[in-house]
């Protein structure tokens, strides 16, 4: 029988260690995925892997479900990689997750959508990773508030409603910065020589 996050936690709360490393692993790489297309970096993104999950050890026995264990979790994620941002960039604005709910003029790094799967020879390769490129660093100039929410809904197929949840901002305002996160995306990838959308499809 599968054991749900719900009977997991439950374990854990009454003693089982064994409960927290199984969760561990059916998460693991959830927060490594997310991470690295936040951080843009494997390493620093491996890195955060290892805090969240030490974070979310010392900090579970207190978890009360008042949120879903996805949103907690996620939550934890967002802030771990915020941390990692201001540890490595200390001319950067002091932020917190709570300065993602009224800042919507933040930058921090974030990865590039991956490689066309369907993607064979080497011609496609190489022009799938000039498009991998241009996304990151398109990605990379678009406020804080719209990238985050690009990257929860794009790339973690997360509900609008998850995200307003997780972000604590109104469904409306995340479905405001989708929308504008898009349309900014547009224009930076058509800047730099992507025209058609069908071109990163």
């Amino acid at each position: 029988m599968i054991e749900t996050d719900s009977s997991l936690l439950a374990n854990f709360v009454n003693g089982n260690e064994k409960a927290f490393t199984t969760l561990a692993n059916k998460w693991q790489h959830h927060i490594l995925n997310f991470a690295y297309r936040y951080l843009g970096d494997e390493e620093k993104a491996r890195d955060v892997v290892q805090e969240v999950l030490l974070r979310l050890y010392m900090s579970l026995k207190k978890f009360r479900g008042e949120a879903k264990f996805s949103t907690f979790l996620f939550r934890i994620i967002t802030n771990c990689c915020i941390d990692t941002i201001k540890k490595n960039n200390h001319n950067s604005k002091e932020i917190s997750f709570e300065d993602l709910k009224s800042d919507p003029d933040l930058e921090i790094n974030i990865d590039e959508r991956t490689v066309n799967p369907g993607v064979k020879n080497p011609a496609d390769i190489a022009h799938w990773n000039d498009i991998g490129e241009k996304i990151r660093n398109a990605l990379m100039e678009l406020p804080e508030s719209q990238r985050i929410v690009i990257i929860m809904k794009e790339y973690s197929h997360m509900k609008f409603a998850e995200i307003a949840e997780i972000t604590e901002t109104p469904e409306s305002t995340v479905k405001s910065r989708m929308y504008k996160g898009l349309i900014n995306l547009k224009k930076i990838l058509s800047r730099n020589g992507i025209k058609d959308w069908s071109d990163i499809e």
